[in-house]
């Protein structure tokens, strides 16, 4: 039970790591995307 419980909190924390992982890629994407349009003009 208590190995069950642990390997759950252990997955909810590793979900958590990884779905914060992903939004800092997705910023740093959009934010590149940001800037390539912006300096397009020069």
């Amino acid at each position: 039970m208590y190995a069950l419980l642990c390997s759950c909190s252990l997955e909810v924390v590793y979900c958590n790591y990884s779905f914060q992982l992903s939004l800092q890629a997705v910023r740093v994407l959009i934010l590149n995307t940001y800037w390539r349009i912006l300096l397009l003009p020069l």
